[in-house]
């Protein structure tokens, strides 16, 4: 970020349309957003459905600085399903999409003294 300021991601036209079966990808995924290079749960920004993710405030970053981030997709293994249309069988034959955007609101200065 050039400038420096507040930074955030917005979930920008999530779409997840249901299945033959019903389900709609997006409440089954699960998505764990982490800082790259901090360890444990102090590297852990958010962590949940994918379905639920609309805003996430990363910090103030100073001038010029970049951080990394690492973005895990995954599907929980619900066990064996009671029936062909349940459990995360009806998930079968669906998709999502949704587009992440990045944005920075400067940072306020302070007066001088």
């Amino acid at each position: 970020i050039s400038s420096g300021g507040s930074v955030r991601i917005l979930t920008m036209r999530l779409t997840s349309p249901p299945g033959p079966r019903g389900g709609r990808l997006a409440r089954g995924l699960v998505l764990e957003l982490r800082r790259q290079g901090v360890r444990g749960s102090a590297g852990r920004i958010w962590s949940g459905k994918l379905a639920k993710l609309r805003k996430v405030k990363l910090g103030v970053w100073a001038r010029n600085e970049t951080r990394g981030y690492v973005f895990r997709i995954s599907f929980p293994d619900t066990g064996i399903p009671a029936g062909p249309g349940l459990g995360d069988n009806r998930f079968q034959g669906t998709r999502v999409r949704s587009y992440l955007r990045w944005s920075s609101v400067p940072a306020k200065r302070r007066p001088r003294r």
